[in-house]
């Protein structure tokens, strides 16, 4: 497509090749600009990869921290229901 393009002007061919060039370095120039702003933004990426996995931690942490108080409720009930049912038996 850019041959056709440039075959079409009528420039001499000392023109055509250096416009051929020109696009060339700053498709060079624009695959750099872009690599940077990704590397970049890569050490960004990897921080709040680290936070939310800090705070997968602490979720999961209070989860079982929640479990583990359901269970000792459900067997403090069912403590003190079986020593109200033992004092109505006697």
């Amino acid at each position: 497509m850019l041959i056709r393009l440039l075959q079409r002007l009528r420039w001499s061919l000392r023109y055509k090749v250096g416009v051929a060039f020109l696009l060339i370095l700053l498709c060079f120039i624009g695959n750099g600009l872009i690599s940077g702003w990704l590397i970049r933004n890569m050490n960004g990426a990897a921080e709040l990869q680290r936070q939310a996995g800090n705070h997968v931690q602490r979720v999961q942490f209070l989860d079982l921290t929640f479990q583990n108080q359901i269970d000792t409720y459900a067997l403090a009930v069912v403590s003190s229901s079986d020593r109200v049912r033992n004092d109505y038996q006697q």
